[in-house]
């Protein structure tokens, strides 16, 4: 009988074994695209190549800014906003540019957008536009949707920088702004339920003139904040000097982005293309939350200014107290230790995620402070200015180790209610709002929106459902995901600080690790509830969480599927924002 040689048979196993093992999708690293159109995952034919080459040139016709697409297997390993992000920085892409990026075998996908792109307008063509035709995988249709998305947010983004002739509205309202306000502040501590026991968004109360009076006025009341504002720095530059005005200047730089994106919104209202009124009611309310934002962002830095004030007009009685209070919390460094190591023994690293550094910053904190008493006390005499900013430089310190070390006191509390879900959420929830607001030089308003979220259906009437997921369920997720936003928004500040320092060749100061966290804390310390939770000031409503965020992340939106959104400066110094998903 005839014998294959023992060769050729383990040859023939072999590829035996190849054929019937199912193709395992290779990772594809970010890469230098070099043309509008690359399709390392071979799903385009040569008729649907022309179709998405014809979509993109439209595109540009109308727009004047390129739109690439990327279509690959999968990510190797990166989620698509960071694939995207580190496509766009290596290929070069202009500041005018559009990447869209798809792993058709990881079912993932991402965006890399200009700056004047709107995260609301962002969001809209993902939902609108791409996600419909990448779920069916209908992969030359999601490239064609985005440009012709792409097309229809870009007509009119560029409006110019003046407020919006608002007439006889103004007066009217100012009225129902007034209201407005006052129904939200209400809300914050009376939940408005509907007949099922849902919470309802106050916005829903006013009626649609009413909200659009409220819009308006909220847009002008925000314009005067900034320019009052820019008044302050002129005026507390002239006191105390450049430095005092640091954080104020970069508050406002900010503001005025967002400011131009809600009057952006506004020209929506008043434009000629018709919208719905829902449509018209969720641009309002994006209106409102914006400008709430920027009013409440100007007051935190505006009252740090006359703290200041007040601290030179008694400097030794501020002295005395930041000096009583240091001791005082000094005292409770070692039990916040033992706090913590107790919580690393008892409870999983996602559980304490947010206060493991507490104690060594809060020790670097203490330390910044005493020198900046030190600094105070030895300041010129009669140098009642510089005295000042080193009281007050010592008093935010204080109190931000002072919130770190309650933040630990409080989540092993809140982790000690073995039987109670609710409780144990709220202490973690507490926990991660005193990280973003000891680190909010850093963090951005993604993390933020999921913490004001996961608040609200903490409250929630047990048994609602959000999304097909429980409210508790939904708030846990949320809360998880907010502290894993903020520590990369902490990270990346960090990273982006030391390779700025690296460049500059900048001297390494003798307290960096305090200093550093002074930077991300600001000068004004954790604002308090009457819990003496650690909460933002500023509110973000179910109907507007798309808007004005420099850094967002949405998670959970459709079946449990995610979307996140990150902005950055792209190596030629214009900024840029990332975005991706699954699908």
């Amino acid at each position: 009988m005839f014998r294959l040689p023992h060769s050729a048979v383990t040859t023939l196993l072999a590829g035996a074994l190849l054929l019937l093992t199912p193709a395992v999708a290779t990772g594809e690293p970010p890469l230098d695209v070099a043309g509008t159109i690359t399709d390392e995952a071979g799903v385009l034919d040569d008729d649907q190549r022309a179709e998405v080459d014809a979509a993109l040139d439209a595109h540009f016709e109308v727009t004047r800014s390129q739109i690439f697409v990327v279509y690959v297997e999968t990510f190797d390993g990166l989620s698509g906003a960071e694939w995207a992000a580190q496509t766009a920085q290596t290929s070069g892409l202009g500041v005018a540019d559009i990447l869209l990026v798809v792993a058709t075998q990881q079912r993932a996908y991402g965006f890399d957008v200009p700056e004047d792109i709107s995260d609301a307008d962002l969001e809209r063509v993902e939902r609108e536009f791409v996600l419909p035709a990448l779920r069916n995988d209908d992969w030359d249709g999601a490239a064609i949707a985005a440009a012709d998305g792409f097309t229809t947010v870009q007509e009119g983004v560029d409006i110019p920088w003046t407020p919006i002739a608002l007439g006889g509205l103004a007066v009217l309202g100012a009225g129902a702004y007034g209201v407005y306000r006052t129904r939200r502040r209400y809300d914050h501590t009376h939940r408005v339920l509907d007949e099922h026991g849902n919470p309802v968004d106050p916005a829903a109360i006013l009626t649609d003139e009413e909200l659009e009076q409220a819009a308006s006025a909220a847009l002008l009341a925000a314009d005067d904040a900034l320019r009052t504002a820019e008044q302050e720095v002129g005026f507390a530059e002239a006191q105390f000097g450049a430095e005092s005005t640091t954080a104020l200047r970069g508050a406002l730089t900010t503001n005025r982005e967002r400011a131009r994106e809600a009057f952006t919104l506004h020209q929506r209202l008043d434009d000629a293309e018709p919208e719905t009124d829902a449509e018209r009611r969720r641009l309002c309310s994006q209106i409102i939350a914006i400008a709430e934002q920027i009013e409440a962002d100007l007051d935190q830095h505006t009252d740090d200014i006359d703290r200041l004030r007040t601290i030179e007009a008694d400097l030794e009685t501020a002295l005395s107290s930041v000096d009583d209070r240091l001791d005082d919390v000094r005292g409770r460094l070692e039990p916040g230790r033992s706090a913590l190591a107790q919580l690393r023994a008892n409870h999983p690293r996602a559980e304490i995620s947010a206060v493991q550094d507490n104690p060594a910053e809060a020790q670097e904190l203490l330390d910044a402070a005493a020198a900046a008493l030190t600094d105070a006390r030895t300041a010129r005499p009669g140098d009642q200015r510089a005295a000042a900013l080193h009281v007050r430089t010592a008093e935010a310190a204080v109190e931000q180790a002072a919130a770190k070390l309650r933040a630990v006191d409080d989540l092993a509390t809140g982790l000690a209610t073995l039987d109670d879900e609710a409780a144990r959420l709220t202490a973690r929830l507490a926990a991660v709002q005193t990280f973003v607001e000891t680190h909010r030089g850093a963090v951005g308003t993604a993390a933020r929106t999921r913490l004001s979220e996961a608040e609200r259906l903490l409250q929630s009437p047990a048994g609602v459902v959000v999304e097909g997921t429980a409210a508790l369920e939904r708030s846990a997720e949320l809360v998880e995901e907010a502290q894993q936003i903020a520590e990369a928004d902490v990270a990346r500040f960090r990273a982006d600080a030391a390779r700025t320092a690296d460049q500059a060749a900048a001297p390494v100061g003798a307290r960096p690790g305090a200093l550093d966290a002074l930077l991300l804390g600001g000068l004004t310390g954790p604002r308090r509830t009457t819990r003496g939770r650690s909460v933002s000031r500023s509110w973000t409503s179910s109907t507007s969480t798309s808007s004005s965020r420099r850094t967002r992340s949405t998670f959970g939106s459709r079946g449990g599927r995610s979307r996140s959104t990150t902005r950055r400066r792209s190596s030629g110094g214009s900024a840029r924002r990332s975005r991706g998903g699954r699908f």
